[in-house]
């Protein structure tokens, strides 16, 4: 059979109109394809951009407000109804909030506000608006505004029908939600007035004090209570006591501890505080301070606690401010902290005082001395020793609600103080796991999982590598409530609004607390699958939302199953998520950066490798957005200590970076980029990082299409020093650039960190650096690592940076790598930034900074031009 003949005649029997459709198909399809041919992103295309930032979910769960977010072009809120879609869009707001269902408000520049009715979409506008608050009835607001001649006015506006009440040159305000009350303190009538306002009812107004002198300011109310406090002047505290309806006051000149050159405080660290029960006021006091003539010369002395720079700023603690307690009832007062014991922090309850002096147990080398710390029973002069040379941190140091416990880490093992029966105990040593770090690579204690939180009725909610235990103070409960381990799934708490915040400043240390009557929130996490689950007593734990994806910012509306948060992963833009479990119903509300689906990007895929002691460590490797396996391509190396947890992220392309460095800027013009995974020998922290390293390149030169010829080395801080170093051991990399780095571990170590005026020692012997030892013991380790030491070997064109400002790593460090290439006649560029730190702030030094390392790695990488900046300058 002729085969063309045959097709021929199919061919010519083909009806008109069915060649017709054949034809228009052919054209759709190629249309298609077209269409599917994605650009190449360019600079220019960087301000389309932004951060995709949830703001809050309504009680109901039918609205959600988000942010977008750009780095060259306008912010904008947007409120989105999570049922039909409904958008208002807000350029330039800020400080959004929902008021029920019904309405939003949010302020705009030039200090105006615009509440926007939810249900009919119609918007008012309240001019010299400065700030809101909205308060427990949802029908009232209460509108801080600001007049031409610079008072201050204070409204309440009434949302059913727009009436307002306003009070004039007011000065200080506080809402008591518990009895809908506002305590106000206004000039009127030619004096300061302390006046309380009943909102409902119908605003009737009692004057609590006046003063033709001193004002009234740091209102505080009590915590569910009527009682409040405020201060009168400088010296004297007011106390109103709703039970008898009327104030008292107390002149501090006339406590036996106050002296007459101390003056009242309070501020966001010692604000005055009235207790739980409204039997005790809190305050802080402070010594003035006299200006003190320079020392000249300044006297350092090595047997000091604290070196002088410390030594003088605390000046033996007398200008510390320090915390004191009115009992009105008895009329007593009591100063809870002192120059021998200045610092301290309350119990739950607020019937105990922990105090303690940092200085006690010093000298000693690490960043911060272990602690002394006593408990005093306010209300008494006596105090006990509780913990003796205790190695405090405030993450693994918890006071319960109650005021029952302390909850604290050791060696390994949670304990317990009771109050009560005064015993210490240890609460996890029979248990079948872990709670310190199993791995854990700097030379100092192993710290702990982690304190998620208390429960409604005082017990504790710890951490373990993968699952969350209720442990009881007393050890008599002790029950696991996640199972993730057998899986690998590790579960970890999400905050959310029936989680109640305390707010006593004074405790530090106190977590939320968690109801275990309603469902409980976790993200879980088992290998590259991420998600939430939902633990409640009766179901037990329920994982639902998992893949191979990143998710965070999940919200929960308060009165309802309905959730909010965002899906990502590199190569795919966050998404806002809505999602109703009650009825199973789940939807996009917003696609971030939707034009990203026209431009090339690229992948990312982890890999593996072992390091010379046969660990297996990960490692994140993102294509080139036009990845074509025939060619060879060059790649960037970046490293830090570990990267490989967020190879999900996904990542806008901006110009604006604090490091002058961005994953995406880089994929799409051409290049690989390298994340490794880094694991550290103590005492060896240059050399084990060269090892893992360059293990890593050499699996990625396996798994890809690199060329071995054209690879980058960057780092910044750690890192930083981790690219000197290892330019000091091979020369496999074709240029480098390496910021804030530290170049000469001997002077570092002996260099004073002026963020803590105290010597570098603890870097190195029991932090970051993990040298393990101190110099004098092992010098000869210290010049094995060090760049500096061994800079003669650096043969790779190298870029360097430095903020002049920088206080952690001063920018003497690039000085001293500077004059030893220069003198070794060696090719390095340095970057000096003025009115910089650690990181650029500065949005055209971010900028230059950023085009800078784009164009130096563009030349030595991919033979582009030499521009201006890096040739000599004379």
């Amino acid at each position: 059979m002729d085969i063309r003949k045959s097709n021929n005649r199919s061919i010519k029997n083909i009806k008109p109109k069915w060649y017709l459709m054949f034809i228009i198909l052919c054209f759709c399809y190629i249309n298609s394809m077209a269409q599917q041919v994605k650009k190449q992103l360019k600079k220019e295309d960087y301000a389309l951009w932004g951060k995709l930032q949830i703001q809050e979910i309504s009680n109901n769960g039918n609205w959600v407000s988000y942010t977008m977010i750009y780095s060259d072009q306008t912010d904008t809120l947007f409120i989105q109804n999570t049922q039909n879609n409904k958008l208002f869009e807000i350029p330039k707001a800020k400080q959004g909030k929902f008021i029920g269902e019904k309405w939003y408000a949010c302020l705009l520049p030039e200090n105006s506000l615009k509440l926007i009715d939810l249900k009919n979409g119609k918007t008012h506008f309240f001019k010299e608006t400065k700030s809101f608050h909205v308060i427990n009835t949802e029908n009232h607001m209460l509108l801080q505004s600001t007049t031409s001649l610079d008072n201050q006015n204070l409204i309440v506006l009434t949302l059913n029908n727009f009436e307002t009440k306003t009070w004039y040159n007011v000065t200080n305000f506080k809402y008591n939600p518990f009895n809908q009350t506002l305590a106000i303190s206004q000039f009127q009538n030619n004096q300061n007035e302390l006046v309380l306002v009943n909102i409902n009812k119908s605003y009737t107004e009692t004057v609590l004090d006046t003063s033709l002198i001193e004002t009234f300011a740091a209102l505080k109310w009590q915590e569910e209570g009527q009682n409040l406090v405020y201060t009168k002047g400088l010296k004297t505290i007011g106390f109103y006591s709703d039970l008898v309806k009327k104030s008292i006051e107390l002149n501090l000149d006339e406590t036996s501890f106050y002296s007459q050159n101390h003056n009242l405080i309070s501020n966001g660290n010692l604000p005055l505080t009235i207790s739980k029960d409204g039997k005790k006021v809190f305050f802080g006091f402070q010594q003035n301070e006299v200006e003190s003539n320079k020392d000249n010369p300044q006297i350092w002395n090595t047997k000091d606690r604290w070196i002088y720079p410390k030594n003088k700023k605390v000046a033996g603690w007398m200008h510390l401010p320090k915390i004191g307690v009115w009992m009105p009832e008895e009329n007593k007062t009591f100063a809870l902290t002192d120059n021998n014991l200045p610092k301290g922090f309350l119990n739950g309850n607020q019937n105990y005082m922990l105090t303690y002096n940092p200085m006690t147990n010093e000298p000693q080398f690490k960043k911060e001395a272990s602690l002394d710390i006593y408990c005093k029973k306010i209300g008494t002069e006596t105090k006990s020793l509780l913990f003796e040379k205790y190695p405090f941190t405030e993450f693994e140091f918890h006071l319960s609600p109650c005021g029952q416990f302390i909850f604290y880490f050791k060696e390994g093992d949670w304990f317990s103080y009771n109050f009560t029966d005064e015993n210490h105990r240890n609460l996890t040593a029979g248990l079948n796991s872990s709670f310190d770090l199993e791995y854990y690579d700097r030379p100092d204690i192993h710290p702990a999982y982690g304190f998620a939180g208390w429960t409604t009725d005082n017990n504790a909610l710890l951490y373990d590598k993968y699952d969350v235990w209720l442990i009881s103070g007393d050890g008599k409960i002790t029950k696991q409530l996640t199972h993730g381990r057998p899986s690998g799934t590790c579960f970890r708490l999400q905050k959310q609004y029936f989680e109640n915040q305390d707010h006593n400043f004074f405790n530090r240390f106190e977590k939320g607390v968690y109801d275990l009557s309603k469902d409980l929130l976790f993200s879980t996490e088992k290998s590259t699958k991420k998600g939430f689950a939902t633990w409640s007593m009766a179901k037990g734990i329920e994982i639902w939302e998992e893949q191979t994806k990143r998710f965070e910012q999940l919200k929960k509306a308060k009165k309802e199953n309905r959730y909010v948060y965002t899906v990502e992963h590199f190569n795919e833009p966050p998404k806002l998520i809505f999602l109703d479990r009650d009825k199973n119903y789940k939807k996009t509300v917003r696609e971030s950066n939707s034009h990203h689906k026209n431009y090339e990007w690229g992948v990312v895929k982890l890999i593996t490798y072992k390091n010379e002691k046969g660990k297996n460590l990960k490692g994140s490797l993102f294509y080139p957005a036009d990845y074509n396996p025939k060619k060879m391509y060059p790649m960037i190396v970046r490293i830090y200590e570990t990267f490989s947890e967020s190879y999900d992220r996904y990542v806008i392309p901006t110009d604006f970076n604090s490091a002058g460095f961005n994953t995406v800027n880089f994929t799409t013009q051409g290049f690989f980029v390298l994340q490794p995974d880094i694991n550290y020998e103590i005492g060896n922290p240059g050399i084990s990082a060269t090892a893992c390293v360059l293990a890593a390149v050499d699996e990625a030169i396996n798994t890809a299409s690199i060329d071995q010829n054209k690879i980058g080395l960057i780092g910044h801080s750690f890192g930083g020093y981790e690219t000197l170093f290892i330019l000091t051991q091979t020369n496999r990399f074709a240029t480098a650039v390496a910021s804030a780095a530290l170049s000469d571990l001997t002077a570092k170590y002996l260099y004073i960190d002026w963020t803590l005026d105290s010597p570098n020692y603890w870097r190195f012997e029991n932090y970051q650096s993990r040298m393990g030892k101190s110099l004098f013991e092992d010098r000869e380790g210290y010049q094995r690592n060090c760049p500096i030491t061994n800079v003669e070997k650096i043969n790779t064109p190298l870029l360097t940076w430095n903020g002049l400002d920088d206080l952690l790593v001063n920018p003497s460090q690039s000085y001293s790598l500077f004059t030893a290439l220069r003198r070794l006649e060696k090719n390095n560029v340095l970057l000096l930034y003025e009115d910089e730190r650690h990181t650029i702030v500065n949005k055209n030094n971010q900028k230059d900074l950023t085009l800078k390392v784009e164009n130096w790695f563009k030349h030595y990488l991919q033979g582009k031009e030499e521009l201006d900046w890096m040739k000599p300058q004379n």
